[in-house]
């Protein structure tokens, strides 16, 4: 799933994709690099922690926070300012 996750965030611009990613990290899931380039080959994209660590900078926060209004429950929301900086975070060593 992470690795399907990594490939989102590295093909689209959504803020449900930034925070599946995060909430994995957080959950001590791992990156097996080989898996995510197998699943960047239907892009015919190779890929790095470089390339992963550079893409939710370009997300715009507008779109992040009305993707995940609509997903996130109202206790949850208050994730959608800091989610891009919480998964940027783990992304320093995934």
């Amino acid at each position: 799933m992470l690795a399907e996750k990594i490939r989102a965030i590295l093909t689209r611009r959504r803020g449900r994709d930034v925070f599946d990613f995060w909430f994995l990290l957080s959950k001590k899931v791992s990156v097996d690099w080989n898996l995510v380039n197998k699943k960047m080959a239907i892009y015919r994209k190779k890929t790095n922690p470089k390339d992963l660590r550079r893409a939710p900078k370009e997300f715009p926060q507008d779109e992040i926070k009305n993707d995940l209004a609509r997903f996130l429950p109202t206790s949850h929301r208050n994730l959608i300012k800091t989610i891009k900086n919480l998964a940027l975070e783990k992304m320093k060593n995934p």
